[in-house]
């Protein structure tokens, strides 16, 4: 695979070792990857970098996930982007009800913590596979 025909990842966790584990699995898998570490530092490098694909952390302070991907879905400012297929990872198991609504509202899916490196693996080239190629030269 070619540098260019790579399909970029932005994984977004507050906890670096997270972040870490994330690298190494999608870079060893072909993947391009960019990272941030809080939800506006992940709006602005949706808005920069353009990824394929958004693997994003419910939990953080500040930000939560879920603001997150509403703001990329809901506020004007995204609209070149908010089409970008988003995966939410979570550790808790009690938010069924916030889970479906977002999954109404267009998250692609969810992927517990911890996690194995195959699934997430699996999950990422699905939502890739399915997901619709952005019109880059869209204005």
């Amino acid at each position: 695979m070619t540098t260019a025909s790579r399909r970029k990842i932005l994984c977004v966790d507050d906890e670096p070792s997270m972040l870490e584990m994330m690298q190494t699995i999608i870079e060893v898998s072909g993947y391009a990857y960019a990272a941030a570490a809080n939800g506006p530092d992940a709006l602005q490098k949706i808005l920069d970098e353009r990824p394929d694909l958004v693997i994003l952390d419910y939990m953080m302070p500040g930000m939560s996930g879920a603001e997150v991907f509403r703001t990329l879905r809901n506020d004007p400012q995204y609209s070149r982007v908010r089409e970008t297929p988003v995966l939410l990872l979570t550790a808790k198991s009690d938010n069924a009800e916030e889970q479906r609504q977002l999954l109404n509202e267009g998250i692609v899916g969810y992927l517990p913590k911890p996690f194995q490196f195959l699934y997430l693996l699996t999950i990422v080239d699905d939502v890739l596979k399915t997901a619709k190629v952005p019109d880059q030269m869209a204005s």
